[in-house]
C-alpha cells in the first residue's frame, strides 16, 4: 500500500513537468491548437499519470489501493505549492 501512495505522490509531484508533453501531444494529434483550459491540461496530466502509476502497480503486482493512489496524488499536487509557499517566507 505504501508504494501506492508513493507513486501517487510522484504522479502529484510531475503534473507541471508532464503537462508541457501532454499539451503537445494532443495538439499533433489534432493537427492544431486544442482551444482547453490550463486547468484542464493539468487534469488530464495527473489522469495519465495516475493511469501510468496503476500500470506499475499491476505490472509489479503490488497490493493495490485506489485511495492510497489518489490521496498521495493529491498530497503531491499541493505539496509543490506548499514548498514555493515556506521557501518564499523564508
Amino acid at each position: 500500500m505504501i508504494f501506492n501512495f508513493i507513486l501517487g505522490l510522484l504522479a502529484g509531484y510531475l503534473v507541471p513537468v508532464v503537462e508541457p508533453m501532454v499539451k503537445q501531444f494532443m495538439e499533433k494529434i489534432a493537427l492544431e491548437s486544442v482551444e482547453l483550459d490550463p486547468n484542464e491540461f493539468d487534469m488530464l496530466a495527473l489522469i495519465v499519470l495516475l493511469l501510468a502509476a496503476l500500470a506499475l502497480v499491476l505490472l509489479f503486482r503490488f497490493e493495490s489501493n485506489a485511495f492510497m493512489l489518489v490521496f498521495g496524488a493529491g498530497i503531491g499536487l499541493f505539496l509543490k505549492r506548499l514548498i514555493a509557499l515556506f521557501s518564499a517566507r523564508g
